[in-house]
């Protein structure tokens, strides 16, 4: 998983990093101790998703499996992310984007 420093300054922080693993993952209750977000990036081996239902499922249950059970390595992203769900979000990848022309 990729995560990155947020400190909640983007959206609720939700992963504990230890600067090289996941210690835990929540992103429906996120602790107060949690300063990294997950930056939206990861990597699975086909053997990790095989066991989960064929249809449809939420990688956030996936996340929080492997970080409990001590298998999911983190990899830290020092550029802010920008993200397009909210009307706040989208302002700032546009000025951000026409910034960088």
């Amino acid at each position: 998983m990729t995560v990155l420093c947020n400190e909640g300054r983007w959206d609720s922080s939700n992963v504990l990093f230890d600067g090289t693993k996941v210690v835990c993952y929540d992103k429906r209750n996120p602790s107060n101790n949690m300063r990294y977000i997950d930056y939206g990036l990861g990597l699975f081996r086909r053997d990790v998703i095989e066991g989960w239902p064929v249809d449809a499922f939420d990688l956030a249950d996936v996340y929080a499996q492997l970080a409990e059970q001590g298998r999911l390595a983190g990899y830290e992203i020092y550029t802010r992310f920008y993200e397009i769900g909210t009307p706040k979000g989208l302002a700032e990848t546009e000025a951000h984007l026409r910034k960088s022309k």
